[in-house]
């Protein structure tokens, strides 16, 4: 398959899209509001870095070097006790249990970004990510419209998060898999450091029978636990004994809506906001899961036998949707490539162009906008999020198109001799 190039720069955007772009900003406003507001007065700008996610990076970084080859040090890192004494020593503002919830081949990403301190880390980091990202919708041939429009992205950079780069894995990964390039294969080792992102993944590559991709991928992932294994003795041990049950805790508090829930788009989430059991809410998650799961698997076999025929553009943006509904704890940051794509697929046309043209569009536009409405909706009007639903909805349009693309493309090919009988 060519490079996907087929952008035309003339094109004119929609007012829909521009509207949709500039409502999802608002809550951006509110949400610095907030902030400032949470962590109280004094030093706005230190408290807004660290207060956020990147305080927690740039903490761990600087752990994660004091404790190359010293499993006492490592197991600080994976105490949520421990770990949330050495944050609130550096930022003495900070309430409540933080953690270092990754598994330990995060550590890679966070530590070269720990080095200096925390402003100039943080600019460093929103940079290489930024460029990261824009690189790869240049490879891609998506280019810049949905690293300078979409909120998600600049929300992921006030967050001081790692969604760029999570997002610029999950593209080129599939991207990388249509051309059956191996290349494919190391993106989706390294996304391993979110595992919950990569659900749909082997499911996709099995049904492509991309053996070598999986073969890679498998290896590179391998390569990275054992490294982290001999730099952080024992972190692997410590990170499924100590931070895994502590997050899953936190993540279930359906007794109140809290900003961490309000900014979850998950069914696992979404179920538990109405105190529906675990146990049940889990079971629908899991069939959602499933469900995406098959979903790629159909995707990744017609995507071989009718490589010239399937829209590569839908495909991704449909493989992005079922990463995000398969996920069982995903936040607003994670659907940074999904909003870009499907902002490009709309400015475009290849988002509502099919027979379901009319449903990809009213999705689509709602995509933009809703994610970063959760905080405002959950916190203030006590709604949970609904942007899964969103995401579902989205892709069974894609799906239907694309499967009627299928069913054609399989009719013609069995009768060509006789087409009337498609």
């Amino acid at each position: 398959m060519e490079r996907f190039s087929y952008i035309d720069k003339t094109k004119k955007a929609s007012k829909t899209l521009y509207f949709s772009i500039i409502f999802g900003w608002l809550p951006l406003l509110f949400m610095i509001f907030s902030m400032v507001n949470v962590v109280g007065h004094g030093n706005v700008i230190e408290k807004f870095f660290a207060g956020r996610d990147f305080g927690t990076f740039w903490v761990a970084g600087r752990m994660a070097w004091h404790s190359i080859a010293d499993s006492i040090a490592t197991g600080a890192i994976f105490t949520p006790s421990f770990f949330s004494a050495e944050l609130k020593h550096h930022f003495d503002f900070l309430h409540g249990v933080r953690l270092w919830s990754y598994p330990p081949t995060g550590l890679f990403l966070v530590m070269p970004f720990s080095i200096l301190n925390i402003y100039f880390s943080w600019i460093i980091f929103s940079l290489s990510g930024l460029a990261i990202f824009l690189a790869t919708m240049k490879k891609t041939g998506f280019w810049w419209i949905g690293l300078f429009a979409v909120p998600a992205i600049w929300d992921n950079i006030l967050a001081g998060q790692n969604g760029l780069f999570t997002s610029s894995l999950a593209i080129l990964g599939f991207y990388y898999a249509m051309k059956r390039d191996c290349k494919s294969g190391l993106c989706f080792g390294a996304m391993t450091f979110k595992p919950q992102l990569g659900l749909i993944v082997p499911g996709f590559l099995i049904a492509n029978r991309s053996w070598k991709i999986i073969f890679v991928a498998g290896v590179s992932a391998i390569i990275l636990a054992a490294l982290s294994a001999l730099m952080w003795p024992g972190s692997w041990h410590e990170w499924f004994a100590r931070v895994v049950p502590v997050q899953s805790q936190l993540m279930d508090k359906p007794i109140k809506p809290t900003a961490i829930q309000a900014y979850t788009a998950s069914p696992f989430i979404f179920f538990r906001w109405f105190e529906i059991s675990v146990k049940q809410s889990f079971a629908i998650q899991m069939a959602i899961s499933a469900f995406a799961f098959v979903l790629a698997m159909f995707v990744g076999y017609y995507s071989k036998l009718f490589d010239q025929k399937i829209d590569k553009y839908k495909m991704i943006v449909l493989l992005l949707c079922l990463e995000a509904i398969a996920a069982p704890y995903i936040l607003d940051y994670d659907l940074a490539a999904l909003s870009c794509l499907t902002a490009v697929g709309l400015w475009q046309g290849w988002i509502g162009n099919g027979i379901y043209g009319g449903l990809e569009k009213v999705f689509g536009y709602t995509l933009l906008w809703l994610p970063g409405w959760n905080l405002v909706l959950g916190i203030g009007l006590k709604i949970p999020s609904v942007v899964w639903l969103d995401i579902f909805c989205l892709a069974t349009a894609l799906m239907a198109d694309l499967y009627l693309k299928v069913k054609v493309a399989t009719c013609v090919g069995e009768t060509e001799k006789e087409p009337s009988k498609c």
